[in-house]
């Protein structure tokens, strides 16, 4: 692998701040950096990284709340999906926008733009080999949440349905340490996350909307297909 992860867990909400870094240049992408700007930037000195430029999966506060700093300290270029700058929250000068299928360069490795809307209406993902950043589309054993204006919960499974078809051995890189590992195989979570146990868009849009709170708390647990299937009956019958 040409890609090396690293993360620090950082805030009151738990939030996971990647770095994503070429091995053989040490040329980074930040991710959602929030909370503490001092720690990221002791994290950045410490493993003799180069910042290169800022991804951001989506723009809800406690996933930029510290791109400014970054930006100040660095003077980096933040990529962003047009339909995400128009929420209004990342208030960048010259945003660098990506949309679907587009590669980014980073030393001598490449990291592939997923939009995944949902959570919100510009959400993205990054595959950096078999690295998965996913923000708060995708959570260990959860997925983030589709109840905002800006949400949209059909399209929160269309996302998820197609990152479901990525390789099982793709590693997860999810914007909250809300399960009880802070990553997994996709594989792994095909077999235990109720979201993508899920078959049918309309159960999915109810328990996403109004179910998950009886059944699902943090930090999540595995979840079966059949715990899934007797929901859906229980429910079914009410």
């Amino acid at each position: 692998m040409s890609i090396a992860i690293s993360t620090l867990r950082l805030g009151t909400m738990s939030n996971f701040v990647h770095f994503v870094t070429d091995k053989a240049t040490q040329a980074t992408f930040l991710v959602d950096p929030s909370w503490d700007a001092q720690a990221i930037i002791a994290h950045i000195e410490s493993n003799q990284l180069i910042p290169k430029g800022i991804l951001l999966t989506h723009s809800h506060g406690d996933h930029i709340s510290a791109l400014l700093a970054m930006l100040k300290k660095y003077c980096l270029p933040t990529y962003i999906t047009r339909p995400e700058f128009r929420l209004g929250r990342a208030r960048i000068k010259k945003p660098h926008y990506i949309e679907d299928g587009d590669c980014l360069t980073l030393g001598e490795s490449s990291i592939r733009v997923i939009e995944t809307p949902g959570h919100t209406v510009g959400g993205a993902s990054f595959l950096a080999d078999n690295a998965l950043i996913c923000g708060d589309t995708l959570f260990i054993d959860g997925c983030g949440r589709c109840d905002f204006y800006e949400s949209d919960v059909e399209q929160m499974w269309n996302s998820l349905q197609r990152l479901k078809t990525l390789p099982d051995d793709t590693i997860i890189y999810c914007g909250h340490d809300y399960g009880q590992r802070a990553t997994d195989t996709l594989g792994h979570q095909k077999q235990t996350n109720p979201y993508l146990l899920i078959d049918d868009p309309d159960f999915f849009a109810d328990f996403r909307l109004h179910l998950q709170s009886e059944y699902r708390s943090i930090p999540f647990a595995p979840s079966s297909r059949e715990e899934m299937q007797a929901i859906r009956q229980r429910h079914q019958k009410t």
